[in-house]
């Protein structure tokens, strides 16, 4: 038996990975205590994730040179009840700043926590020439530490690293530090991945930014786990692979556009398609108050709508693997985008006005085709600004879905 173990570890992607590189049963294990699991010895390899990375090492038979120096471990093979212990995240961290061509040789890297998984990669940073390395924590320790209201007043940073679980699920609309004062930052890296764009990310991402979430550096440092787990090499191209599969399984499918565009309609069969169940805000919002949009934004005003939407994207942004359909106007609080983007695929269905049907009395902010031209041109830089694929909608249902299938595969083979 293989497991991954650690607290609060039930989201994670370490099984599925697991299962694409080898033959082997590998189990999640919640825990709170690990004295009994490490004595017993009743299990083939672990992968240690959070807060037990240097905890294991007093258990450890053998250490390889890094798990020496920094007292940080992340993998253990049970070699004839003898623990050897080794530090996969140190190659998973190389490998997402050299896939990424992040140089780091000459750079001001500031990482923001103290924990076990900063300690490997400031090794990291440090073996690949950083010119100078900060480590930000709520406590200053050192030379090289600043707490974070230092931060506020120091903006020499070039590539930023966050190892913190803040922004984590399910706390999607927290982020460690905001970004406008880093005047010289390039670089941000969130080793997190759950959500896949984390709040920092989106700011990185809005700023013009280089940004990367930690999926690479999980996957690629498993394969070398499973390397020791299966005492075989496997080739590296494997990772990818697994990235893009598990990015399209796992990541929801958001469709956002103009009112009449077909959102409704082909969510459904994409659903149908993938194999996901499929979820309509307006429907939804219209369910839980029990009366139509129509009728809610006449008794209760679009306001209160656009809470209750709002609530409700909050409430499915928390899933993984769904399919959505917004209403036209979900563009218009920054904050539903945020909750959208964080675990889904952005795709803009946009149609020439002229194919879009007014269905008088059934949109309550659309009675003419002025009203139409205005929505438009106060919404189209919202949707190409949120969008990951624009699919054009002028087509019947049939080919549009074609379309949008075909875009959503193109997107999975980049």
């Amino acid at each position: 038996m293989y497991y991954l173990i650690g607290k609060k570890i039930g989201y994670s992607y370490s099984p599925y990975i697991h299962k694409n590189l080898g033959l082997y049963n590998y189990q999640v294990k919640e825990m709170n205590d690990i004295s009994s699991l490490l004595s017993l010895k009743e299990f083939n390899g672990l992968n240690v994730t959070i807060p037990f990375k240097e905890e294991v090492v007093k258990y450890l038979d053998y250490l390889d040179p890094i798990v020496e120096e920094i007292g940080v471990c992340n993998t253990i093979v049970n070699n004839k009840g003898k623990l050897y212990g080794y530090n996969t995240d140190y190659a998973g961290f190389k490998y997402l700043l050299s896939k990424n061509n992040i140089v780091i040789k000459d750079k001001t890297c500031y990482i923001l926590g103290s924990g076990a998984t900063s300690k490997t990669i400031k090794l990291v940073l440090k073996e690949l020439g950083a010119k100078k390395i900060v480590t930000v924590s709520r406590a200053k320790k050192g030379l090289d530490f600043l707490n974070y209201q230092d931060l506020k007043n120091d903006y020499y940073c070039e590539v930023l690293i966050n190892t913190t679980p803040v922004g984590v699920y399910p706390d999607f609309d927290k982020s460690v530090v905001g970004l406008k004062g880093f005047k010289k930052v390039e670089t941000v890296i969130d080793v997190n991945y759950n959500p896949f764009r984390t709040k920092l990310l989106l700011e990185a991402d809005s700023l013009g930014l280089k940004n990367y979430n930690g999926l690479e550096m999980l996957i690629y440092q498993a394969k070398v786990a499973s390397e020791l787990f299966q005492k075989k090499k496997i080739g590296d191209e494997i990772v990818q692979k697994i990235k893009k599969n598990l990015l399209f399984t796992r990541r929801n499918i958001v469709f956002i556009g103009m009112p009449g565009t077909g959102k409704t309609t082909i969510a459904k069969f994409v659903a149908q398609e993938y194999g996901k169940k499929v979820y309509d805000i307006d429907k939804e919002v219209s369910k839980s108050e029990d009366m139509s949009i129509t009728d809610l934004f006449k008794e209760k005003g679009e306001d209160y709508f656009r809470q209750k939407e709002n609530e409700k994207i909050r409430e499915l942004a928390l899933k993984r693997g769904i399919v959505i359909s917004t209403g036209g106007g979900v563009v218009l609080e920054p904050k539903n985008m945020e909750l959208l983007q964080a675990n889904g695929l952005i795709v803009f269905l946009n149609r020439d006005l002229k194919n879009i049907y007014l269905r008088k009395g059934k949109r309550p902010l659309i009675q003419s085709k002025a009203d139409l031209v205005k929505i438009k041109e106060e919404r189209i830089g919202l949707y190409y600004k949120y969008k990951d694929l624009e699919v054009q909608n002028n087509y019947s249902i049939k080919e549009s879905v074609k379309k949008v299938i075909k875009s959503l595969s193109d997107y999975r083979e980049d």
